[in-house]
């Protein structure tokens, strides 16, 4: 759990352009970003089980916070199998 991920998440959920499942998925990042080594990288399962919403939805939804430029999702692989994605915080809106 990262003190600097939950500040951040405190400062920008209040933005209009973000929706409420928006809003629980940057609490659920901040949740899981390792505050020493910037890791973060939950399963989509385990990001719409806090978030409250479908896995559906929170990939959606998470293609909105990088299209915000909030977040940025690097795709991993393992031997060409997808693993769980890094999400990298503390972007800022885009106009």
């Amino acid at each position: 759990m990262s003190v600097r991920a939950f500040n951040w998440v405190a400062t920008v959920v209040g933005d209009s352009r973000l929706n409420q499942s928006q809003r629980s998925l940057l609490w659920a990042l901040a949740h899981h970003h390792h505050d020493k080594t910037g890791a973060c990288f939950p399963a989509v399962a385990t990001l719409a089980g806090m978030a409250g919403i479908s896995e559906r939805k929170a990939t959606e939804h998470l293609g909105g916070l990088a299209d915000l430029g909030l977040i940025h999702v690097n795709k991993r692989t393992v031997r060409g199998r997808q693993r769980s994605n890094q999400y990298d915080l503390f972007g800022t809106f885009r106009a």
